[in-house]
């Protein structure tokens, strides 16, 4: 994960949520979603919904770093449509990039459990590439 400053991180977040709103208001406008459709198929919650796409009402909601997984590991936004959709500088770019892990389908609720266990998943898959090289 790239290294940014807490200033850098809350002005990247910014740029996401602008980018997340302006995604969710295309699907429920434009596209005619229903929130509780966009709630079943990408687990973002309609009081969630609500928060992002209304910034008058809610000027401190933010997309922020677990919602960014949800977001990607649930298939609403890749990360190559926030490195296209996005200015990003390269240490953004960077940090976004790592967010594709949370892309393969059943790899984002595996990491997940290995947070909530509190155990580094880098160390068991660096464990089992020395241990496994043929593999790679």
């Amino acid at each position: 994960m790239e290294n940014l400053r807490k200033k850098e991180i809350e002005e990247l977040y910014k740029k996401i949520t602008v980018f997340i709103r302006k995604k969710l208001l295309y699907m429920l406008e434009v596209e005619e979603w229903q929130g509780t459709e966009i709630a079943e198929k990408f687990g973002i919650a309609s009081n969630r919904q609500s928060e992002i796409k209304d910034p008058v009402r809610y000027p401190n909601a933010r997309v922020g770093r677990p919602t960014l997984k949800r977001l990607i590991g649930g298939g609403f936004v890749t990360t190559q449509e926030l490195l296209n959709g996005v200015d990003l500088n390269e240490k953004e770019q960077n940090h976004i990039k790592d967010f594709a892990v949370y892309e393969k389908p059943g790899l984002h609720e595996e990491l997940l459990s290995y947070e909530d266990a509190d155990v580094d998943p880098v160390k068991i898959l660096r464990l089992y590439k020395k241990e496994h090289p043929e593999q790679f």
